[in-house]
């Protein structure tokens, strides 16, 4: 999921990792587990040994950009999980 809805010059062109967390949370509230599964195995899919994620994801080569490693990014993805696991147990 990009940052802006519009790339400018100065602008990442490249999907952002907190802002793709969030959409799998939506996908999460409105009963959508696949998808919102889907888009944090895309996130894990760039994720070197270590587990590490950056800011931003080059979409040509899955590689990080931006800050590296980036707690935020991991934050997102850690609270998408929960919301999934909540969700899966009520």
């Amino acid at each position: 999921m990009y940052r802006y809805k519009l790339q400018e010059k100065d602008r990442p062109n490249h999907p952002f990792v907190l802002c793709s967390s969030w959409l799998s949370r939506v996908y999460t509230l409105l009963g959508r587990q696949e998808d919102a599964l889907a888009v944090l195995e895309k996130i894990a899919d760039s994720c070197g040994p270590l587990k590490l994620l950056g800011e931003n994801i080059d979409s040509k080569n899955s590689m990080f950009l931006g800050n590296f490693p980036q707690g935020f990014a991991h934050a997102g993805v850690v609270m998408a999980l929960k919301d999934i696991y909540d969700k899966a147990n009520k």
